[in-house]
């Protein structure tokens, strides 16, 4: 792969882990340092749609394989969460209903299939406390 001093930078969103907002990157030098396809993360922000089910006061329950992604999932960091593909969306008002932890402050956490699963379990048909989202 060749390399140049132009690359593209993108923001990451720590919940659904889509790639979005993409920049240019200048190597203030020139030097060729990005390879020519590869974009870049340089931030890890929240992308549009998590933005606005956080703005509605949903917390984010991310699906991960705990072993995998190397620890507890309170220690885990999102580039290093090895994610399964779920994300239950919980009300900030229900989540004391429904954990004994609290809320977590950034809005999101990493969880294991057993929580996922505990919470389908919970979920009648229809809902506005809880919503799950296979993405």
């Amino acid at each position: 792969m060749t390399k140049s001093y132009v690359g593209i930078g993108i923001d990451r969103c720590p919940i659904c882990a889509t790639d979005h907002t993409e920049s240019v990157l200048l190597h203030k030098r020139m030097k060729e340092v990005f390879e020519d396809g590869n974009k870049v993360v340089v931030s890890i922000d929240l992308c549009p749609d998590c933005k606005a089910k956080r703005a509605e006061s949903y917390i984010a329950l991310v699906e991960i394989d705990e072993e995998k992604s190397g620890g507890y999932t309170e220690t885990i960091k999102p580039e290093n969460a090895w994610r399964l593909g779920g994300i239950a969306w919980v009300r900030s008002e229900a989540w004391t209903k429904i954990f004994d932890v609290p809320v977590p402050k950034d809005g999101m956490c990493f969880v294991g299939p057993d929580v996922i699963a505990m919470l389908e379990e919970m979920m009648p048909d229809e809902t506005d406390e809880t919503e799950r989202s296979k993405t």
